[in-house]
């Protein structure tokens, strides 16, 4: 008869190669929905933006969705830390896109987009085994209480509105999705003497606002899911961001879904990106138009992976940008010349003043070449631990729920500008001073 460690082993190995073959079947699934969707539906729809449909070798095809796969077998198989749920979600927004679609974007040779496959993913697989090293279960700060937090949040809202209200206005007519974009004008015109008021709507609209829809659902009060939301939509009347927009049912139903759950398997997250492409295709074949696989699938899904392919082509014969427009621009110059975002903007659609933000990868490609990509995975890295530090006590479902949207900025802006200005660093500050009780009926804390 097996020993109880043997016994053990086999279940450990079973469930393993149980968790591989799901996530190895979901990828799969993702690629070739990910291809269709790219070949019949934008590259016809929205070719004159720049995509274009230009196959590579399909053995060098497949191998790219085999390493997507056994990356995705390398990760966490259940979120028991916030940094489990970025390093899925961004690997499901950004580094997957990032490793299949640059061969058949039309933006590498076979050769570069391979290197771009295996590089990425190599470096992804490190994340997934960075993050489950073992980590102190003690709060990082001493928590605010639930009174505390309110009062800095509640002064923090009311100077974000009050300078929106001198600068933008405040206005509770939600724009249509055909016309966010002369929204969006109007608010750039606004915003070129707006102060701080640029530093103060992201993390409102992507920390405060969704820590307040979850607070309140945990908490049962309608009054903190209201004000979290009513917030939301101040600010997509006033900016026209689509992000703000579907962050507030995202949020949403992820607070009602996820407090109820004990558990929280990877494999959900492997199957968010193709519900997103099934999902998008068939509301655009319900109402006859092309607006959701315009805003979900190309902007959401497809663009970070082309745009990463296209930051590779164009940096790989210009000269590096060495974070000339941002920390380092003191000792590297830059004066005179594009930040990358509008040179890559400018090489896809001359003349048109396309602000291409591009994802971690492209960024880092952009100023020091491979060496930035491993140099902005390696930050990231970092800040996951720390972000995992700041959560010790807080209940899984409710970090995982408060990264979301600091996730998906991550996956579609350069790494030090959604840290500084776009409020990734402000949710690990929220959830090292949020309170530890008054949650969910669910247990406090996690296995670190």
């Amino acid at each position: 008869m097996p020993s109880v460690p043997v016994v053990a082993e086999v279940a450990a190995a079973r469930s393993l190669t149980a968790h591989a073959v799901t996530v190895g079947c979901c990828l799969v699934v993702y690629a070739l929905t990910l291809r269709h969707v790219f070949e019949h539906l934008i590259v016809p729809t929205f070719g004159y933006l720049g995509y274009s449909y230009v196959p590579g070798p399909p053995a060098v095809s497949v191998l790219a969705v085999v390493a997507a796969a056994a990356v995705a077998a390398s990760l966490p198989r259940r979120v028991e830390r916030p940094s489990h749920a970025v390093t899925w979600i961004v690997f499901g927004v950004a580094v997957v896109p990032t490793m299949l679609t640059p061969h058949y974007s039309g933006y590498l040779d076979t050769r570069t987009a391979l290197t771009l496959t295996l590089v990425v993913g190599a470096l992804w697989a490190a994340v997934g085994w960075t993050v489950r090293r073992p980590l102190p279960s003690t709060p990082l700060v001493p928590p605010l209480t639930p009174g505390a937090l309110g009062v800095v949040l509640g002064a923090f809202s009311a100077a974000t509105y009050g300078l929106m209200a001198v600068t933008t206005g405040l206005r509770l007519r939600v724009p249509s999705l055909d016309s966010i974009y002369d929204v969006r004008d109007e608010f750039r015109d606004a915003m070129a003497d707006a102060g701080p008021l640029g530093y103060l709507l992201s993390p409102q609209s992507y920390v405060v606002n969704p820590y307040l829809v979850v607070r309140g659902v945990a908490t049962r009060s309608p009054w903190l899911v209201a004000a979290g939301a009513l917030g939301q939509v101040l600010i997509f009347s006033a900016t026209g961001f689509k992000m703000v927009l579907f962050s507030t049912p995202l949020i949403l139903v992820g607070a009602l879904v996820l407090l109820r759950l004990d558990r929280l398997r990877a494999a959900g997250f492997a199957v968010a990106p193709v519900a997103v492409l099934v999902g998008a295709t068939a509301a655009d074949a319900a109402q006859g138009g092309d607006t959701w696989t315009s805003v979900l699938s190309r902007r959401f899904l497809v663009t970070p992976g082309t745009l990463s392919a296209a930051f590779v082509e164009h940096y790989s014969t210009a000269p590096p940008a060495l974070l000339a427009h941002s920390v380092l621009g003191p000792w590297t110059g830059g004066h005179g010349r594009l930040p990358p975002s509008l040179e890559v903007g400018d090489q896809l659609l001359p003349g048109s003043g396309l602000a291409a933000n591009a994802n971690l990868v492209a960024d880092g490609f952009s100023n020091f070449g491979w060496a930035g990509v491993a140099g902005a995975v390696a930050v990231l890295a970092v800040y996951l631990r720390f972000l995992d530090r700041c959560s010790a006590g807080l209940p899984v479902p409710v970090t995982a729920v408060l990264v979301v949207m600091p996730s998906i900025v991550l996956s579609q802006t350069a790494l030090l500008t959604s840290m500084l200005t776009h409020g990734v660093f402000a949710a690990a500050v929220l959830l090292a001073v949020a309170p530890r009780t008054g949650w969910s009926p669910r247990r406090a804390g996690a296995p670190r």
